[in-house]
């Protein structure tokens, strides 16, 4: 994470160009509509900031309701930023339906609740096998069955839990079916 968001310096030799910059981000929910006093607009995001560099993990950690799942929501682009801006691979949050499509294919959540993120009625190999076929266009069966399997690879899984349903998962094993998604990268 970057000094601002965390107080300290970087001392690695790592590329610190941002990946994703959070700058001065304000959210803001409207107010009720009453019959002749509508209530101002609620502020529940004022002046949040941080970057985070390629290869970067960042955990947002915070009291219930002070709005790390707002943060979350707002990088994603479901929700409005009320002023401020967020940037990824220095191009700003879109606003027009095709680059909407380029920034969800590079912006992706890792759910915290591994089991409920997964479809209970897919294959593990069906879930990571959608994003392949959706995302990156691929049609070949085998191909994407490569891809399945190198995923599931990545993330210390055998090739055979492809198969498995997210409720045949033990615990240590349904931790790293979650994480195959995001690792997708693929012709942008």
């Amino acid at each position: 994470m970057s000094p601002r968001a965390s107080g300290q310096t970087a001392t690695s030799s790592v590329d610190r160009t941002p990946l994703l910059v959070v700058d001065d981000v304000h959210i803001s929910y409207p107010g009720r509509r009453r019959l002749f006093r509508p209530t101002p607009p609620t502020e529940v995001i004022k002046g949040v900031s941080f970057d985070v560099g390629v290869g970067e993990t960042v955990g947002l950690v915070g009291e219930s309701g002070s709005g790390k799942s707002t943060i979350g929501k707002a990088v994603l682009g479901l929700l409005p930023v009320t002023s401020g801006s967020i940037t990824f691979d220095g191009r700003p949050m879109p606003t027009d339906r095709q680059a909407t499509k380029w920034y969800r294919h590079n912006v992706q959540a890792v759910f915290q609740d591994p089991v409920s993120s997964l479809n209970p009625t897919m294959t593990i190999g069906a879930t990571i096998a959608e994003p392949i076929r959706r995302l990156l266009g691929a049609t070949d069966r085998r191909e994407i069955t490569s891809q399945v399997h190198d995923l599931l690879d990545a993330v210390g899984l055998p090739a055979r839990q492809a198969h498995s349903y997210p409720s045949e998962l033990s615990g240590d094993s349904d931790s790293g079916s979650r994480s195959p998604g995001p690792s997708l990268r693929g012709p942008v």
